[in-house]
């Protein structure tokens, strides 16, 4: 008996799809596989650009605060500095305001006595002039009452009584120039105040 040709191709397909669909399977789990695998290999090197990036980051980090942290230091050493440089600034204005105030107040004693010295000098020189002026009046009187005195004794009196009356004139000068020293020693007194403020 002789078979049909369509039957052995019949037979030839089954038997070809018998044998490519357990080769298809095979390959397409070889190819799953291996997706598997380029897969993890991804996510390891993956997991490792992150890690390595995550380490560089933090190094970057960590370098940042280093250098914010030297800089605030540094920053924190000039102020120090500043604030001392300032600090004895103000300790050398201060000592030398001490000593000008010493100077100062030394010098106000001194025209305190230089006052107190003039107030004396003037009240005795008033009563010098008043008993002058008494004197010269007494005088002037006893020259009306003897009107009749010869030329040269006239002469002798108006020439001492015009002595005193230089002598006056001389002390209450004096007066005047040392009462206007006072004045001046008080206005240097002011100069030594304001420069010593400033």
């Amino acid at each position: 008996m002789i078979m049909d040709p369509m039957i052995y191709i019949i037979i030839a397909l089954v038997a070809g799809a018998a044998i490519a669909v357990p080769i298809a399977l095979y390959l397409n789990k070889q190819k799953m596989v291996q997706a598997q695998s380029t897969a993890q290999q991804i996510l390891q090197s993956a997991e490792k650009e992150a890690d390595a990036l995550k380490r560089e980051k933090l190094v970057e980090a960590k370098d940042a605060s280093l250098q914010i942290i030297q800089n605030a230091e540094k920053e924190s050493r000039d102020k120090l500095r500043d604030v001392r440089e300032v600090e004895r600034n103000l300790q050398t204005r201060e000592l030398k305001l001490e000593n000008k105030l010493d100077l100062l107040d030394r010098k106000g004693q001194d025209l305190e006595r230089t006052e107190q010295k003039l107030v004396s000098d003037r009240k005795v020189l008033d009563a010098k002039k008043a008993q002058y002026e008494k004197v010269l009046e007494e005088e002037n009187r006893k020259l009306e009452e003897i009107a009749g005195m010869s030329s040269e004794n006239a002469k002798q009196i108006l020439m001492e009584n015009m002595i005193e009356s230089a002598r006056m004139d001389a002390a209450s000068k004096a007066k005047q120039i040392r009462e206007e020293a006072v004045l001046n020693a008080n206005k240097d007194a002011k100069k030594i105040v304001i420069a010593a403020i400033q």
